[in-house]
This record gives structure tokens, sequence and C-alpha cells, in this order.
């Protein structure tokens, strides 16, 4: 009994010494360090697999509703104080007091116009993360922005895109071809990803991710031909650094 007693009193002086031998966590210091190491990021794969990479990309898309008007996005970045969504700027500028993004597991959010930009066909919504509880963010995810993948892309290097104008519930995953990714597109006066893929209205704002998940840029037009033209990841990085240092509201 003797030696019970030392070797419970001598834990108790080690631990007191230590300090807290065992610490909890709650979803929003889980939230925070996710944000923190920015790892709500969607996963990349390790070798390309589009079926399986449409699922990994999947709940950063968001459909934007307007007033007689809708298009699609994807999350972008997650912060500790809000979600910011990208679309095309010809979507974002029907955006109004009624608007509404709706995520794809039927969440809807209020939002409000972070940039437009002049240049390119870009824009950026910003809705409160005050809006969802810790453990819905914790679900959250935003897309995999490395330019290493953009660099490395080359002509006939398949990639694909998901329709969820038809069914938000039930997306479609369209495979393509790149045929060049810094394409002059006259209409839009500048460099563009130019591919032959599927495409419908309502898509404009969808990201366009390679075999492995990793965006490349954003879905902006098509033709009846199964052409599609988006706009580069490098030109909506630089757009996105531009939005932080110029907010709308």
């Amino acid at each position: 009994m003797a030696f019970c007693l030392h070797f419970q009193a001598t834990l108790s002086v080690q631990a007191q010494g230590l300090g807290a031998l065992i610490q909890t966590t709650t979803f929003q210091t889980d939230f925070e360090g996710l944000v923190y190491f920015n790892l709500l990021e969607n996963k990349v794969l390790e070798a390309e697999d589009s079926i399986q990479a449409s699922e990994t990309v999947r709940d950063t898309f968001v459909r934007i509703n307007m007033s007689g008007y809708y298009g699609s996005g994807n999350v972008f970045d997650i912060t500790e104080d809000e979600i910011i969504v990208i679309s095309n700027r010809h979507v974002l500028q029907h955006w109004g007091e009624d608007s509404y993004v709706t995520f794809m597991d039927g969440r809807v959010a209020e939002g409000k116009l972070l940039y437009l930009s002049e240049e390119k066909d870009v824009g950026f919504l910003s809705i409160a993360t005050g809006q969802f509880t810790y453990e819905e963010l914790l679900g959250m995810r935003s897309v995999r922005k490395n330019l290493d993948f953009y660099e490395k892309l080359n002509e006939g290097e398949s990639f694909f895109v998901l329709n969820i104008t038809s069914d938000i519930y039930r997306p479609e995953m369209h495979q393509g071809t790149i045929v060049d990714k810094n394409c002059y597109i006259a209409d839009f006066e500048t460099y563009m990803i130019y591919t032959k893929s599927f495409g419908e209205p309502g898509m404009s704002g969808s990201g366009m991710f390679n075999g492995r998940g990793a965006y490349l840029g954003m879905v902006t037009a098509g033709t009846s031909e199964n052409e599609l033209v988006g706009i580069r990841l490098p030109d909506i990085l630089e757009e996105y650094q531009k939005a932080q240092k110029n907010r709308l509201t």
C-alpha cells in the first residue's frame, strides 16, 4: 500500500511539473487550426483519376442565384472570417440584395460583392463564416491553387469540368482536352485557356481541373462546337491580390 501511495504521489508531482497531459479541442479550434495551416484546400490525388478527382473537388462548387439569373462558382479561399467564392464578372454583375449562394449540400448563405475585375472576366464574393457552425465549416473545402500544376500543363492533356446546372445534387463530370493554355481570344482581348470540352449555359464560373483535382482556371465561354475558354489561374491569382487590396465593401 505504501508503494502505491508513493507511486501515485510521484505521478502527481510529475504531472504538475509537466502541465496538462491531456488537452481537449473544439470544432472552433480545429477549424482555426486548419485555416492557419492552409489545410482546407481540396485533396490532390497522387495519380490522375478524373472520376475520383471529381469527388474531391465536388464540395468546392456553388450555385450563384440572382434575380432571373444563375451561374456557377467555386469556393476559392477560406479564412476565419469569410468564405471567398469566385465566378465570372459577367455572372456577378447581376448580384443584388436578394442574391444568395447554394452549397453542394443544400446550405444557403447570403454574401456581398467583394470585387469585380476591370480587366478580366473575374469577380469574388465574400460570405461571412458566422452564418455556419464550426462543425459545418470543418466540412468545407476551397480549390487547390498551385501554379505548378498550371505551369506543367501541356497541349493535349486531359482536364475535367463539373456541370451543376441541371441538378446541383447530381453534378455531371465532363472530360475535355487542353488545346492551348495561353491562347489569345479576341472576343475577350486577353490570353485564355482554350479547350475542347462540353459546356452549356449556367456553367460560367465553374472550375477547370486537371486529372488529379488541381484548379487550372475558370470556365468563361463556349461554342456549339464543344469549345470552352477559361480564365487562366495566374490571371485569377493576380486578380485575387487586387481584390484583397481594393475591396468594394
